[in-house]
């Protein structure tokens, strides 16, 4: 017979807040050796690589990058061409529709793309830097002010 401790601890392991909690860990660690291994291969992230990485929320796609490590030749390459699941195919979406937003409203704003503009929005892999960017286009008057400015 179970004492009531025991049932205590199966009912709190059973939880929907003790299994996040679980995952969270899983996904942090996760994270931190794809990290470590890829520094050892491409070298350290910069400050977008950084942020791309924080963005992944899906574990099976953290595992399968950590397996492709060896297999490609760059932080780009890897976060690149993910294995197909279902959080990173939304992400993509997301990052997709924002470029094309600040694209279609900043050319109404600003006028046409020069190369660079275009490069640094193709780029941008960060949902959260995007977001803020969408939001800034409306406070500023070039597409130079909008990328030189920290985002609000």
């Amino acid at each position: 017979m179970k004492s009531a401790r025991s049932k205590e601890i199966t009912g709190m392991e059973e939880s929907t807040t003790y299994q996040w909690i679980l995952a969270q860990g899983a996904i942090k660690e996760a994270r931190k050796i794809l990290t470590s291994m890829g520094r050892e291969h491409f070298g350290s992230p910069d400050a977008e690589t950084r942020a791309a990485l924080e963005a992944i929320t899906d574990l099976e796609y953290l595992e399968t990058s950590i397996h492709r490590v060896a297999k490609v030749s760059s932080w780009r390459e890897l976060l690149a061409t993910p294995p197909v699941c279902y959080q990173w195919i939304m992400s993509q979406g997301k990052l997709e529709e924002l470029r094309r937003v600040l694209t279609l409203q900043g050319r109404k704003r600003f006028g046409p793309l020069d190369a660079k503009t275009a490069t640094v929005i193709e780029d941008a892999m960060d949902i959260e830097h995007l977001e803020k960017l969408a939001q800034r286009l409306l406070e500023v008057s070039s597409w130079q002010e909008l990328l030189a400015g920290p985002p609000t």
